[in-house]
């Protein structure tokens, strides 16, 4: 009985990770006709108050929201974003150009970097809907992409964004903003501990239903 509840366990882990890592997986196979390398910009004028007034603020920031530390290597710091059981990962950097601190932002999948503008632009060609990058207009048309990247990613990054920054109605790749002047946070700290919080207890949830249903198996075979 113990090897059978152990071999059920076992498959449980294992469809358990394919629920699990299957948005991710499927995030992956989307991007490859997408831009990579890329990141979208924000420029904020430090004239009046200060470069490091407003890299202070942004660091604050930064640490309140769990940014993990700066990675040399890959330029930037990042946030594993939880909504919905979904997990987003956030890119993140900034520095200084002349009287200016510029701000980069890309959504990470698996390592690949994808700006911000790269956003859904619906249209029925007669077979399939097909998606457009509407950052890279030519003659008023958007170019098409076959393949999009996770849309809900870069929307939940954009709106996760308005909690530091005055964000325009509409993202190019390079954007004059200013920070916001009270700037808080508490309201997605509790949102990220519900959201973490649900998808723990949805873990659980399948690993102890595949334990009952394997005992229920076992008993009745």
């Amino acid at each position: 009985m113990y090897i059978a509840i152990t071999i059920m366990i076992l498959l449980a882990a294992v469809l358990l990770g394919i629920f699990i890592s299957f948005p991710l997986i499927n995030s992956t196979m989307k991007m490859h006709n997408a831009r990579q390398g890329e990141r979208t910009k924000f420029e904020i004028d430090t004239t009046h108050e200060g470069y490091n007034y407003y890299k202070d603020k942004i660091d604050k920031w930064l640490n309140d929201v769990g940014f993990s530390k700066y990675k040399s290597k890959k330029n930037g710091r990042y946030l594993k974003y939880h909504k919905n059981t979904n997990v987003f990962t956030f890119g993140f950097n900034y520095y200084q150009q002349e009287n200016k601190l510029i701000i980069e932002t890309w959504l990470d999948i698996l390592g690949k970097e994808s700006p911000l503008t790269v956003i859904s632009y619906q249209k029925d060609n007669g077979k399939n809907n097909i998606l457009s990058d509407i950052s890279s207009l030519k003659d008023g048309t958007p170019r098409d992409i076959p393949i999009i990247l996770d849309q809900q990613g870069k929307d939940e990054y954009i709106n996760f964004l308005r909690s530091l920054i005055d964000m325009p109605e509409k993202i190019n790749e390079r954007n004059e903003v200013a920070l916001l002047n009270n700037i808080n946070v508490s309201d997605i700290k509790t949102n990220q501990k519900i959201q973490k919080s649900t998808t723990i207890k949805l873990i659980f949830g399948i690993i102890i239903f595949s334990i009952i249903l394997s005992v229920i198996i076992y008993c009745f075979r």
